[in-house]
């Protein structure tokens, strides 16, 4: 049977592009095995017009044959050609039967051969389709890894970020960003409870960023029995309620800035009754206004 060229599964599409040096490869094997595959089909066509051939010799001896037996009482010259033609047309069906054997073993090689192309190319294409994956997976691997250093490149991008809330303690003071955006922070408590001296300080770092100091929070350090002396930095504007709550060894506070604003309700609460706050010269008038009555005793004094 003749086999078609689209029946040959060689033919099947590889989904993954190989390789260019096995494309070509794979390019060569194809061109190889339509060229043996013309060829095959080339020698069915002899094959088949030679057994047409042997058929016709084999009616034409038949037909002789049976003139022969009808002639057999017919002058002996009738008869000599008629065995002359028959001995020619014997010897062309053996050279005709020659040729198909002939033809046959050609057709067997080059089946052989048009096998060995289509083992060629599927190995071709299996090793195509195998690096192809590979490829694949190597490159998922490869974004896989990107995205996780993409993410871990963002993390570490957002700890060094400034944020509001982010913390940070200095001298045993705790800070707080208040605003990012405008790099302030607030002082809203201690490292550790009963310490003697509290400072708060006109900027501190946080995240390699320098923030000005501009708030003592609500309660920051309330009920810090043991403390005696506090400093409130130059950068600070509002101090919060019950900043100083129940500081009651409290004695001396010291505000160096000029930019207070605000005191809030029962701020000094507790603190010792002989306590002095000490506050620069320009600002005296303004600040014994704003630390009036936040829950103080009436003996302390704004210096």
């Amino acid at each position: 049977m003749l086999i078609k060229a689209s029946e040959i599964p060689c033919d099947k599409a590889i989904e993954s592009a190989p390789p260019p040096a096995d494309k070509a490869a794979n390019e060569d094997l194809k061109k190889q095995l339509e060229e043996k595959t013309k060829q095959l089909e080339d020698k069915e066509t002899e094959l088949k017009t030679v057994k047409e051939n042997v058929t016709t010799l084999q009616t034409q001896i038949k037909e002789a044959q049976d003139q022969l037996a009808a002639l057999e009482d017919s002058a002996s010259q009738e008869k000599a050609a008629l065995e002359k033609k028959i001995e020619d047309l014997t010897a062309e069906l053996n050279t005709a039967r020659t040729e198909v054997l002939t033809l046959s073993s050609e057709k067997a090689s080059l089946e052989e051969e048009k096998a060995a192309l289509q083992a060629e190319l599927k190995k071709v294409q299996d090793q195509a389709e195998k690096e192809s994956a590979e490829a694949e997976a190597a490159i998922k691997k490869a974004w896989e890894e990107a995205k996780k250093a993409r993410e871990e490149i963002a993390k570490l991008k957002d700890s060094m970020t400034l944020k509001n809330g982010d913390t940070v303690t200095a001298g045993g003071v705790q800070y707080r960003v208040t605003d990012a955006a405008a790099k302030t922070a607030e002082a809203y408590g201690t490292a550790k409870k009963n310490i003697k001296s509290i400072n708060v300080a006109a900027t501190v770092t946080i995240k390699d960023v320098t923030c000005k100091v501009t708030a003592v929070a609500d309660q920051a350090f309330a009920g810090q029995k043991k403390a005696t002396k506090a400093v409130i930095g130059a950068n600070v504007t509002k101090i919060g309620k019950k900043a100083f709550y129940g500081d009651s060894r409290l004695k001396s506070i010291t505000v160096k800035g000029k930019k207070l604003k605000t005191v809030g309700k029962q701020a000094l609460k507790g603190i010792n009754k002989h306590a002095v706050v000490r506050v620069p010269k320009a600002k005296k008038k303004a600040y014994k206004a704003l630390f009036k009555g936040k829950g103080q005793k009436k003996s302390v004094k704004v210096k």
